[in-house]
C-alpha cells in the first residue's frame, strides 16, 4: 500500500476512498493498450542500463562524451540488437502517430503541464 500512496502522491493514482486507488488522468498515461500511452517510453527510459547512464551525467558534461557505452558495454543500437524487451519498447515509443509526436507538435492533453510538474516546477513547491 505504500508503494500505491505514493504513487497517489505523484498523482498517478487518486484514492478515492480509504484504500481504494484508481489511475488519475495522468497515470492513464502508463497503461497499456490505451490510444495515447505513454507505457513503452517509460519501460524503455526505465531501463536498468539507462537509468546507470544518467549516473555519469558529470563525466559526459566534462568530456563532451556519451556515456551509454560505458555503462552498457556497445552503443545503443548494438544494446536494442541484444535486448529485444528494450527494442520493441523503443521502436513502440518512437513510431509515427506516438502520443509524444502529437505533445512535441503541441496538440492533444499535454498541452499543460500535470500538476505534479507544475509543482516540482514552482519555487515554493506549491
Amino acid at each position: 500500500m505504500r508503494l500505491l500512496r505514493s504513487l497517489a502522491g505523484l498523482q498517478l493514482l487518486s484514492e478515492t476512498e480509504p484504500g481504494v486507488l484508481r489511475p488519475t488522468a495522468a497515470g492513464d498515461f502508463l497503461r497499456t493498450g490505451m490510444a495515447d500511452s505513454m507505457a513503452a517510453m517509460a519501460r524503455m527510459f526505465t531501463d536498468p542500463v539507462m537509468l546507470r547512464g544518467w549516473d555519469l551525467l558529470d563525466e559526459s558534461v566534462r568530456t563532451g562524451e556519451t556515456t551509454f557505452d560505458t555503462v552498457s558495454g556497445s552503443d545503443f543500437f548494438g544494446r536494442l540488437k541484444e535486448h529485444p524487451a528494450m527494442s520493441a519498447a523503443f521502436n513502440e515509443a518512437m513510431s509515427p502517430g506516438h502520443p509524444a509526436d502529437r505533445r512535441a507538435a503541441g496538440s492533444g492533453p499535454w498541452r499543460t503541464s500535470p500538476p505534479c510538474a507544475r509543482r516540482a516546477a514552482s519555487p515554493s513547491g506549491a
